[in-house]
């Protein structure tokens, strides 16, 4: 079984830039915000954190693409709300590859 970390930032903020200051990223503009990204509740049969594989598709904040997890609470009723980051094309790839994982 394959062990992955998600960094969790746990405070009170009204922005994502909120939440980056928070998290100690100071380089809001380069590291933290992607120009482009969505927010989605998607169904899913996982319901433990563990059991969601998202390695090499979690966010990158050196391109500002990739999936970070908004709520996982809903987990164990079978969904979980991701925030897709990049171009339309790749958030397009994302989920594609998310119906295959999810």
């Amino acid at each position: 079984m394959k062990s992955i970390f998600f960094g969790v930032v746990p405070c009170q903020a009204e922005s994502v830039t909120d939440i980056c200051r928070q998290g100690g990223i100071s380089s809001i503009t380069t590291s933290c915000v992607a120009p482009e990204w969505t927010a989605r509740a998607f169904e899913t049969r996982q319901r433990r954190l563990s059991d969601v594989d998202l390695s090499d598709i979690e966010y990158d904040m050196k391109t500002g693409a990739g999936l970070v997890i908004v709520n996982w609470g809903t987990l164990l009723e079978g969904k979980l709300m991701l925030l897709l980051a990049g171009s339309p094309e790749y958030q397009d790839a994302l989920l594609n590859e998310l119906e295959y994982r999810l």
